[in-house]
């Protein structure tokens, strides 16, 4: 991992144990990987309210213009939320999980379910529009991030 990326995740961690909200460590989350990866697009999916079974855009950065929902019946959907591994789909070839790529200008991406502050599930897609733009230290750096998001409780004021 680049001494860059080392000093985004150590900035994250003193944000977010300051964080006294989901919204506010959300926000933390698609900044930082924003600011490390830098995609062409990134979106925060998350239930409007605990009766959903499909999640809502509720955070984007980026030109293009994502699907406003993620459904439940998305092999994606069903195997982030099983495996809570991260998902890396660098070329457009068939696979069972192209609707990571959330536009037509988009050739690669990466997918993880995230617990924001212990719970809140999300799920952050991150699109390039480059062919194998993500490597190795690309998907060590959103995993520790996603980590550090995970385990932080929020403050109690």
């Amino acid at each position: 991992m680049s001494v860059a990326h080392t000093d985004l995740l150590l900035e994250a961690g003193i944000l977010v144990n300051k964080a006294v909200s989901v919204e506010g460590i959300s926000n933390i989350l698609v900044e930082y990987a924003n600011s490390g990866l830098k995609p062409d697009l990134i979106c925060l999916y998350q239930y409007e309210n605990a009766n959903d079974s499909n999640m809502k855009l509720g955070i984007k950065r980026g030109f293009a213009s994502p699907p406003e929902y993620i459904l439940h019946e998305s092999e994606l959907f069903s195997f982030l939320l099983e495996s809570q591994e991260l998902v890396c789909l660098n070329t457009l070839k068939k696979s069972p999980f192209e609707d990571m790529i959330l536009s037509d200008q988009m050739e690669s991406g990466l997918a993880v379910a995230v617990n924001i502050a212990e719970i809140e599930l999300s799920i952050l897609i991150i699109n390039s529009k480059k062919s194998f733009y993500f490597g190795k230290n690309e998907l060590q750096y959103l995993e520790d991030l996603c980590f550090i998001i995970g385990k932080q409780k929020l403050k109690q004021e």
